[in-house]
């Protein structure tokens, strides 16, 4: 309900019809959730394209690479990317001495592969998920 005052002291009084107020209230919910959505989705492209970049510079190459457990696995050598899209899809690491080297994916060189994907955090180390 809605009241209006006016110059002449009437008072005129709008009543909405039955569940119009609840309509007002799903729209908004509705353009919340939309907001919500959209801020996350673009939190996660800038997140990977933070990512990408961090990989194309030349000065991650012999980061040291660890599991998420903290097992030393290597150094990263580079990246492999898709000519195409110029995404990376996977990483080429140089194997530590003190792995098994077996029970990882290697390359024709011997050195290990992990999908981009499997990259949790690039900072002093980076860290793969596997």
């Amino acid at each position: 309900m809605i009241a209006f005052f006016s110059e002449s002291k009437a008072v005129t009084i709008y009543v909405n019809r039955y569940g119009e107020h609840h309509a007002d209230i799903i729209a908004l919910i509705l353009i919340w959730i939309i907001c919500l959505v959209g801020l996350v989705s673009l939190y996660f492209v800038v997140k990977q394209g933070k990512l990408i970049k961090t990989l194309e510079s030349s000065d991650i190459r012999g980061k040291k690479v660890m599991n998420k457990e903290g097992a030393y696995l290597g150094i990263l050598k580079s990246s492999l990317v898709d000519r195409e899209t110029g995404m990376p899809f996977s990483i080429l690491v140089e194997p530590s001495v003190d792995i098994d080297p077996e029970l990882y994916t290697l390359d024709d060189t011997g050195h290990l592969v992990f999908s981009f994907e499997s990259i949790r955090s690039v900072e002093d180390d980076i860290i793969i998920e596997k």
